[in-house]
């Protein structure tokens, strides 16, 4: 190898080390930065899980009042039915009296 040659190679290798010194003294502050980036994620992960958690009670509380007025609205229909059911004997009670009250005065 000759002197050009070896001094070229000398000249990469001192850069090499250069370029890693730098590096190497810039390390903290991006270890420090993605250790800031690390932590804001793990906030806003923990925000939001308790967003999650909110709208999962949110919509338990939901499924439960439509199982609760789909169950009254049962019960509505029921009483309606059997207030109707009550309502047609009044009628056919009213109605008999009448019927035979005009057929006597035919």
């Amino acid at each position: 190898m000759d002197d050009e040659k070896f001094e070229r190679a000398r000249a990469f290798i001192i850069g090499q080390r250069a370029k890693f010194e730098i590096n190497n003294a810039k390390a903290p502050k991006r270890f420090d930065r993605t250790n800031a980036l690390i932590r804001k994620i793990d906030q806003q992960i923990y925000k939001t899980n308790k967003k999650i958690s909110s709208l999962k009670n949110a919509l338990l509380t939901l499924a439960s009042s439509a199982r609760s007025n789909r169950q009254a609205i049962k019960a509505l229909k029921r009483r309606g039915k059997q207030t109707d059911a009550r309502l047609r004997k009044i009628a056919k009670r009213v109605k008999a009296p009448n019927e035979s009250h005009n057929r006597r005065k035919n």
